[in-house]
């Protein structure tokens, strides 16, 4: 009996292995209390002991394409190696489940197919495949040298967006800070490059005529919008490029996969929005010598000021502005910016505005609350490119809560498209502010006195087809009936912002659900707390959830609907997500209605996910539900190809998984990719609710899987091990308190089981080391490890001197992290009895040790 052949399959993950062997006996079970997973049982004995995260009895040799870094650049890869390995060998669909998925083919041959534990993409060179004695019954070792590679699977590419608002000022300086979050089906985890999504990033600067490059070998701690998010870019220098609007591109060379990059050419799109899909370059308006945009500046005082816009001082600075006249409100404040008449020349491919022109004009407000007001402002204002900003007093101490823009019973009439508020507050009610293109910089949005139910959109903004109408960093919006989503709040990014409403956006960068006293019941229903909203064309791709949180939710965590991009949602036509990315976030569902899940994908809607990356987080409560297959209740079904997809380092409450076995529906096979755990690694399982091993349960839960087995159904933290868990599901159940505590505590699985990461750190900026905790959040730190000396001696052996020292480790600590109860050492430097660079790991109460690789 022996391998004849070995090939990969066009789906990329099913290794097909042909041989002169007998029939397998045996039949597929469920798991049981001893295993989670499904087996080949014969006699109560797993026929295939492939044994992957141990000595793996099926090795893949798989040299990789993608890029290399030299020189702070991106290079084509010369061939990196890695090894897959097989996790599980095939079941056939049901009602044959039990059944190995062995074909004879009536020549005394028979193939079966076993699945890998990651996938191989075309292109791809397997240099062998080995397999070690017993992989099979009576199967011997043997090594296939020619590996056929018929995987039709495209490369992967990195999953991005610019984390900055689009056409921001930059003036007075020809330097400028970018910012890019970055998510990859195969970062880098050893060496310098702990952690690193990408091999390089090139950002190219162009003002239409000339063009810079700039490159960034390893990401870095943004120092903008106040969140220390680490990410991707830095400084650049635009130097050398003409003032006026610039086209900011990106391209990105991932260690393992393709790049792809957003373009080269200048844009000189006018439209009053931000353009969605994610090619869409980021704008700046650029003034290196401050001369470009007009200087214009009004302060508004409502105690003091005038109505008469011709008499209000228009200011070179905002010191001649408040030495001047100054404006009794808003409206005054906008007529006067008219009168004044600026003029904007023709600037890098950009039309000319002759007259009226406002971008970057800046209008301040006194402390205090101001009103709109009653000043009518002549059309033709315009301001095509840059924004008018309206802000608090700098000068104040506290502008944000002191300067205060409250709406009044009638909509606006600014006369302009474009707005950036910073530093001020918003009192939203009765009629909404208008139209426009917003950017909200640290705003405080809410009801007005009275109006704090009302449910009117703050602004009104709807947005063209592929725009959106709105930004916003360092933003609360909370206290009032309606939050930051609908057809007329459509944002691009929300970055560092706090809601107390389900918030939409298609980038939502460390935000959090804040809580709200006067409505604490907002949160009903399916709510969700983060939704990437449904763009109106079905092209996009790459929304990401990034770093955010939200704590004491009864409803859902997030909806994708940003990524988008095919498909009507019908039986047969199922809505395809492609690229979406969720990394470093923390639910805790606290309450609701059961029937609400923390995520659910494919279960009574034919909608699938693809290529994505789920990474990094903890998600506790009531339920993950995907990735389903059948997309409806009840026949016909839809077979939903959940494919491409990365899931590793996340702490789920609950993984729920129903299939072919569970809708009775042989066909329901698309999504075996998902069901075998492909691309799964270091996730934590707690089965919450999950009271039997048939129910729910996957195939193979990935490379590195802690999973419950107790099927103890829900009410405890003796699995998971939180410092508190307040959730529906923790010890409070079925209603939790909410506002836990989600770190690993000592001997949780979580502790140790993080792989490769896209990002360096977790949700709180705490460093992740080479081994670290699976979830969003690192670890309770554990007292230090204490060396207690028992014994000593010196002597010599031959010339050379000899230090014996008998030491008890207690394993408390570690250097690279802690498993359980092992505790590892690091032993650096000359003169140590350890090899240099080597660790020490000490099992149990320092009953052994031994030696292992660093």
């Amino acid at each position: 009996m022996g391998i004849l052949s070995a090939a990969v399959e066009a789906n990329g993950w099913v290794l097909a292995v042909r041989g002169d062997w007998a029939a397998t006996a045996g039949a597929w079970s469920h798991g049981g209390d001893d295993r989670v997973e499904g087996r080949f049982l014969l006699n109560g004995v797993e026929q295939f002991a492939l044994d992957p995260d141990g000595a793996a009895r099926v090795r893949l040799s798989v040299v990789r394409q993608g890029f290399a870094r030299e020189g702070g650049r991106a290079v084509p890869s010369v061939g990196d190696s890695e090894l897959l390995v097989a996790v599980k060998a095939l079941r056939r669909p049901w009602p044959n489940q039990t059944q190995l998925d062995e074909t004879d083919h009536g020549d005394g041959t028979r193939t079966l197919r076993l699945a890998l534990s990651g996938r191989v993409y075309a292109g791809d060179v397997v240099t062998g495949a080995r397999f070690a004695a017993g992989w099979k019954p009576g199967g011997g070792e043997a090594l296939v040298g020619a590996v056929a590679n018929g995987s039709t699977r495209a490369l992967p590419v990195a999953i991005s967006r610019w984390a900055q608002p689009s056409f921001a000022l930059v003036r007075g300086t020809t330097r400028m800070d970018v910012d890019v979050i970055v998510a990859a089906h195969h970062p880098r985890h050893f060496g310098t490059s702990l952690h690193q999504a990408l091999a390089a990033m090139k950002i190219t600067a162009t003002d239409g005529v000339l063009a810079k490059e700039f490159w960034f070998a390893r990401d870095r701690v943004s120092a903008q919008h106040g969140d220390n998010l680490l990410c991707w870019g830095g400084e650049i220098d635009l130097s050398g490029l003409s003032p006026g609007p610039v086209t900011l591109h990106r391209e990105e060379f991932p260690w393992i996969g393709a790049s792809r990059s957003t373009g080269a050419g200048h844009s000189t799109d006018a439209t009053d929005g931000l353009p969605t899909a994610w090619a869409s370059p980021l704008m700046v308006c650029y003034d290196p010598d401050g001369t470009l945009y007009p200087n214009g500046h009004v302060y508004v005082d409502a105690a003091s000021g005038s109505t008469d816009a011709a008499a209000v001082t228009v200011g070179g600075s905002l010191a001649e502005a408040k030495a001047g006249r100054r404006a009794a409100d808003i409206s005054t404040a906008f007529q006067a910016l008219y009168l004044r008449n600026y003029a904007l020349p023709e600037r890098n491919g950009w039309a000319a505005d002759t007259q009226r022109a406002a971008d970057w004009t800046t209008v301040t407000l006194a402390p205090g609350v101001h009103g709109w007001g009653e000043t009518a402002v002549t059309s033709g204002l315009a301001c095509n490119e840059g924004r008018i900003r309206i802000e608090g007093d700098p000068s104040d101490s506290d502008p944000r809560a002191n300067c205060i823009w409250r709406s009044g019973g009638t909509s606006p009439t600014k006369r302009a498209g474009r707005f950036w508020l910073r530093n001020l507050t918003v009192e939203a009610g009765e009629a909404s502010l208008g139209g426009a293109l917003w950017h909200f910089e640290n705003v405080e949005l809410r009801g007005k006195p009275g109006f704090e139910a009302s449910t009117t959109p703050p602004v009104s903004a709807s947005s063209p087809t592929g725009y959106a109408r709105m930004s916003a960093t360092r933003m609360r919006w909370w206290r009032y009936g309606v939050g930051p989503e609908g057809s007329s709040l459509r944002f691009l990014l929300m970055r560092n912002c706090e809601h107390s409403r389900s918030a939409s956006a298609v980038v939502h960068i460390s935000s959090s659900k804040c809580a709200d006293p006067l409505f604490p019941t907002r949160d009903t229903g399916s709510a969700p707390a983060f939704a990437t909203w449904g763009l109106s064309t079905l092209t996009n791709s790459d929304a990401m959830l990034w770093g955010c949180r939200a704590m004491d939710w009864a409803g859902r965590f997030v909806n994708v609907q940003g990524s988008r991009d095919s498909g009507a949602g019908v039986t047969g036509d199922p809505v395809n997500h492609l690229r979406f990315a969720m990394v470093n976030c923390l639910c805790e569902r606290s309450r609701g209605v059961s029937s609400t899940r923390i995520w659910s994908m494919g279960e009574s809607s034919p909608e699938q996910l693809q290529d994505s990356v789920i990474e990094g987080n903890t998600l506790q409560g009531n339920g993950w539900n995907g990735c389903y297959n059948g997309g409806a209740l009840g026949a016909p079904y839809t077979d939903l190809a959940h494919i491409g997809n990365s899931l590793r380092n996340n702490l789920f409450g609950r993984h729920a998984k129903k299939g072919d076995i569970f809708n009775r529906d042989g066909s329901l096979t698309a999504e075996w990719e998902y069901l075998y755990g492909v691309g799964f690694a270091g996730n934590v399982h707690a089965n919450s609710n999950v009271t039997e091993s048939s129910n729910f349960q996957f195939a193979w839960f990935g490379l590195g899987a802690a999973v419950d087995t107790s099927y103890a159904g829900y009410g405890s933290n003796a699995f998971l091990r939180f410092v508190s868990d307040m959730s529906d599901r923790g010890p409070r159940a079925p209603v939790g308190p909410g506002n836990g505590d989600y770190r690993p505590d000592a001997g949780s699985p979580a502790r140790g089981r993080g792989r490769a990461a896209s990002t360096a750190v977790d949700i709180d900026n705490l460093p992740r080391r080479g081994i670290f905790t699976a979830g969003a959040l690192e670890a309770v730190p554990l007292p230090p490890a204490q060396l207690l000396p028992a014994s000593a001696a010196l002597a010599h052996q031959g010339e050379a001197a000899r230090l014996s020292l008998r030491v008890g480790l207690r394993p408390q600590a570690a250097a690279h992290g802690v498993s359980d109860t092992t505790a590892w050492l690091t032993a650096r430097g000359a003169g140590w009895p350890l090899p240099a660079g080597r660790m020490l790991r000490v099992d149990g109460e320092g009953r052994t040790a031994r030696i292992v690789r660093d």
